[in-house]
């Protein structure tokens, strides 16, 4: 019974390692994903304030 619970509780262990790497994965995706997003917006932004630029210069 004792071999038992060890190997129960080795089971347990390696399952939260596996649950706390599978969430470190999401929380990166999901800043990679944020950080894109922001560069997308901020290549946007940009591009409108030179169109802007261009129209106030003719």
């Amino acid at each position: 019974m004792l071999e038992f619970m060890e190997h129960l509780k080795m089971y347990n262990d390696v399952s939260a390692q596996k649950t706390k790497v599978k969430e470190r994965a999401v929380e990166e995706k999901t800043r990679v994903a944020e950080e894109k997003l922001r560069e997308e917006v901020r290549l946007s932004n940009e591009k409108i304030r030179i169109s802007d630029e261009k129209i106030r210069l003719k």
